[in-house]
């Protein structure tokens, strides 16, 4: 089975039990993949912890990128670097999502339509317990790609 799909599976097996009871009963399981270990359920996401991350490995300065915005009178955009850009592109393009990164956050997101369904930040990985959002055969694939910012 799935590693994402169990955990999907695992925590629709509680019902309508409060997200907080039940990312703790799954905590209890321990599930982890590699430096990746769920903490818990949040807004119908999965969160998982990530390996210790370098912004500067993430991001372009972002206090530069503020500056250079108001000077020209224009929202502020973050920077991915070329490394993190070049993943989010070939993931966006492999499941056909649109990638979006802002720099007061520092995460990046991929979309489908309206709907948001995996964030990787510094800090975590989080993917919606929508299957319906993704449409995916395998989640696991898609979870091994989104560690690809990570490494």
């Amino acid at each position: 089975m799935d590693f994402i799909k169990e955990i999907i599976d695992e925590s629709k097996s509680y019902g309508k039990l409060d997200e907080g009871i039940v990312s703790q009963f799954l905590r209890d399981k321990d599930y982890s993949q590699g430096n990746f270990r769920f903490i818990g359920l949040k807004n119908g996401k999965i969160v998982f912890s990530v390996p210790d991350q370098n912004f500067a490995k993430w991001y372009e300065d972002p206090e530069t990128t503020i500056r250079e915005a108001k000077q020209n009178n224009q929202d502020p955009k973050s920077k991915l670097t070329v490394s993190k850009r070049e993943i989010a592109i070939i993931i966006s393009q492999k499941y056909g999502v649109t990638f979006c990164d802002y720099y007061r956050q520092y995460f990046m997101f991929l979309k489908k339509g309206v709907d948001t369904f995996a964030e990787a930040h510094p800090k975590y990985l989080s993917l919606t317990t929508d299957i319906r959002i993704m449409g995916l055969a395998n989640l696991d694939e898609l979870f091994n790609d989104l560690c690809k910012f990570y490494e």
